[in-house]
């Protein structure tokens, strides 16, 4: 799952978390921080975690008893947030001087 963390121009895929967005250019594209998507489509279910829950009557009297949250993306994002974002910014900018030439 530490390997779906990516980011992509536009939207992420369908069933990510979306952890973070640039705001959008002038031109409407915006960067995506996400996680999941794809076969990790449970990355916001580790996170966060669940409550317990009836398996909507799949198993007689079976109860799914929940799970702990278990961050895996939030602590460092909080951490390192100002890193990133000046990182990011950089970035862009240089790559709209390179276009620019």
């Amino acid at each position: 799952m530490r390997d779906s963390i990516a980011w992509t121009w536009g939207n992420a895929p369908k069933g990510a978390l979306v952890l973070g967005k640039s705001k959008p250019a002038g031109d409407g594209m915006r960067i995506t921080i996400y996680a999941g998507g794809g076969e990790e489509y449970y990355a916001w279910l580790v996170e966060f975690g669940t409550h317990s829950h009836v398996n909507k009557g799949l198993f007689a009297g079976s109860q799914h008893p929940g799970t702990s949250a278990q961050p895996f993306f939030f602590v460092s994002w909080r951490a390192l947030k100002r890193r990133v974002k000046s990182r990011m910014t950089r970035q862009m900018r240089k790559g709209i001087r390179e276009g620019a030439k």
